[in-house]
């Protein structure tokens, strides 16, 4: 029972390695011609961010 935990541990931490790996090479296209769906998610980050912060000030004054 004590081999299965090492193993997954093993098994794991390449797993872990090798991910970051494989989407490097499709998320750096996308960052260079940026889609509408990411520019949407952009302004709509941006926007909600700006009105919390505005909030934020109305809160605490």
């Amino acid at each position: 029972m004590a081999t299965h935990p090492h193993h997954d541990v093993q098994r794991r931490g390449p797993n872990i390695y090798l991910a970051p790996r494989a989407p490097v090479r499709p998320a750096v296209q996308p960052d260079v011609r940026p889609s509408r769906i990411q520019r949407m998610t952009f302004i709509f980050g941006a926007s909600t961010m700006l009105w919390l912060g505005i909030a934020a000030l109305f809160v605490a004054l």
